[in-house]
């Protein structure tokens, strides 16, 4: 992984195709240059979203060995505390939209966050950026499953899922927030030779 990246080149590493080609267009939206490596991390699975992530991107500097960041999304459904959070992605992949759905959104207004964490790693040290979206879980999926459950997500104010609102070009990506205050603080502290 990673022999025909050049040596300080940042490097984002996901094994979703969706979340390479988001990250490719919003560095090039920002006259950036970024290698996206397509690459499965063994996650760590725990409730907390900075410890995966933490955890996620030494691994992926450990097999890169360049600067390298990462992106994790879940959601906390205020009902049931602190799940799914970081087991989002296993709670998703087993249940599907119509049985998350039909746990979680069985009543109305089940108020949820979408929270995203990047995590930056140069083999010195690790920084986190962390946005959170407040909303609810839909009573059913509406709109496109690229991103999994942006189907069943209603942002605060909104009332339509995030699906949805992309489809209408009304809503950016959940994660969009979380990689445009990175940007921005790679671009000051590292890029600008603060670091």
């Amino acid at each position: 992984m990673g022999e025909t990246v050049r040596k300080n080149m940042l490097c984002f590493v996901s094994s979703n195709s969706k979340k390479l080609e988001e990250v490719e267009t919003l560095f090039t939206q920002h006259n950036m240059e970024v290698a996206c490596v397509p690459y499965k991390i063994n996650e760590i699975q725990c409730l907390e979203m900075k410890d995966i992530v933490a955890d996620k991107v030494k691994k992926a500097f450990y097999e890169l060995k360049r600067p390298v960041f990462v992106e994790q999304t879940g959601l906390y459904i205020e009902e049931f505390g602190r799940l799914p959070g970081g087991l989002t992605e296993i709670m998703w992949e087993s249940l599907g939209a119509e049985k998350f759905c039909g746990f979680f959104g069985r009543r109305k207004n089940v108020n949820a966050k979408a929270v995203t964490v990047v995590g930056y790693c140069d083999g010195k040290s690790v920084m986190m950026y962390e946005t959170t979206i407040d909303g609810r879980i839909a009573s059913k999926p509406e709109g496109d499953r690229d991103y999994q459950w942006d189907c069943i997500f209603i942002p605060t104010g909104q009332k339509e899922t995030v699906a949805v609102l992309q489809e209408k070009k009304l809503w950016g990506s959940i994660r969009h927030k979380a990689l445009a205050l990175f940007i921005a603080e790679y671009v000051r502290n590292v890029r600008g030779g603060r670091r």
